[in-house]
This record gives structure tokens, C-alpha cells and sequence, in this order.
């Protein structure tokens, strides 16, 4: 049986590090110029995870990127993937209109140490709160 499909929904349903492992994997040999996959995860990997691995990579040795079970599934743990990235764009946004509404509501107050001390803390974390947009909108555009 096709390693892809036996292994069909353990790669696309369960979550802890060796599993999001073998999906850079999956995708690394999907598309190695989009995706990368560090070899020395190997070696936190158990030996049911590493027999997995040699599965997979013995696969895609015989059939390369033409196996449509294994362009299905790298498919579909790209849309995964992307939506996992718009939900976590989408409360970090939140996240920052919160922190945007009590900026304004700060500014409109008398000025005093306290005052100016907890604006400049939100400022600091709307900051933080943007970068974080910005990288996470940067690898939702590298998902292809």
C-alpha cells in the first residue's frame, strides 16, 4: 500500500512535534524551493516515526512528485496550514484593535507618570502585536 495513504490520517490529523516534522517533510519534498525540512529532526524521531519517515522518502524515491495520493495530502496540509495561520492572524488582529481602542481611550486623559507609563506599555505591545501580523502574513503568502 502507498506509504501517503496508509499513513493518510496520522499525518493529517494528529499534532506533536515528530508528526508536524513528517508534514515539513511531505512538503519539503512537495516543494523544496517553498519548504524546507531539517534532517536533524531525525533524530528525535522514535522508531515508529523514523520507519514512517524512510516510508515516505522511499515513496516519493520510486515515484516522485507524479504519486497523486502524495500531491493530495501535501495539498491538504497546505490548506491546513493556511487556515491554522489566518485563525492566528485573525485573533492577533483582534488582539491589536483591543489594544488600539485602549490607546485612543489613554491618549484622551490627563497626562500624569502612571498615564504615560501605561501608554507607553501599549504602544509597546501594539508594536509587538504587528510585527507579529506582518511575520505571520509573510509565511501565509509563502504557503503555495
Amino acid at each position: 500500500m502507498n506509504p501517503f495513504e496508509q499513513h493518510r490520517t496520522f499525518l493529517l490529523n494528529e499534532h506533536d512535534p515528530a508528526v508536524e516534522s513528517l508534514r515539513d517533510l511531505t512538503l519539503a519534498l512537495y516543494n523544496s524551493h517553498a519548504y524546507q525540512w531539517r534532517a536533524r529532526d531525525l533524530s528525535d524521531y522514535d522508531a515508529h516515526y523514523l520507519d514512517i519517515a524512510w516510508q515516505l522518502m522511499a515513496s516519493f524515491h520510486r515515484h516522485g512528485d507524479e504519486d497523486p495520493v502524495f500531491r493530495e495530502i501535501a495539498s491538504e496540509i497546505v490548506i491546513q496550514r493556511r487556515q491554522a495561520l489566518e485563525q492566528a492572524i485573525a485573533t492577533v488582529n483582534r488582539d491589536a484593535m483591543r489594544i488600539r481602542s485602549e490607546i485612543s481611550e489613554l491618549a484622551g486623559q490627563d497626562d500624569t507618570r502612571e498615564h504615560s507609563d501605561l501608554l507607553a506599555e501599549r504602544n509597546r505591545e501594539l508594536l509587538e502585536l504587528e510585527t507579529e501580523i506582518s511575520i505571520m502574513n509573510e509565511r501565509l503568502e509563502k504557503l503555495v
